[in-house]
């Protein structure tokens, strides 16, 4: 089943553009040395969207972060994901907060 048939036409325009937005960001990163910045990383599973991680990390990270796909379980339900975050507190703060994903 393709879940973006049930996403509102808006909300996917917003997505796909949030996606080439991190792209290009990601991009940007890696060749502006940046990436090296990002140097205290978690990898994580969960079986939750993406996309609340992402609003969790956006409100309560004071420094950069990055999210990477690693894998996906068969059921294509379980996400194990890295995260790279500039600052050890907000990967502390994460790790603390995790259990709500």
């Amino acid at each position: 089943m393709n879940d973006k048939h049930l996403i509102p036409s808006e909300r996917r325009q917003k997505e796909s553009d949030r996606r080439n937005e991190s792209s290009a960001i990601l991009q940007d990163r890696r060749h502006g040395g940046e990436r090296r910045k990002l140097i205290y990383g978690v990898e994580f599973t969960t079986g939750g969207p993406l996309e609340s991680v992402e609003e969790w990390l956006d409100e309560n990270c004071r420094g950069e972060w990055s999210v990477v796909l690693v894998g996906m379980d068969d059921d294509l339900v379980r996400k194990t994901i890295r995260i790279m975050f500039e600052n050890k507190s907000d990967k502390e703060v994460f790790k603390d907060s995790a259990a709500q994903f």
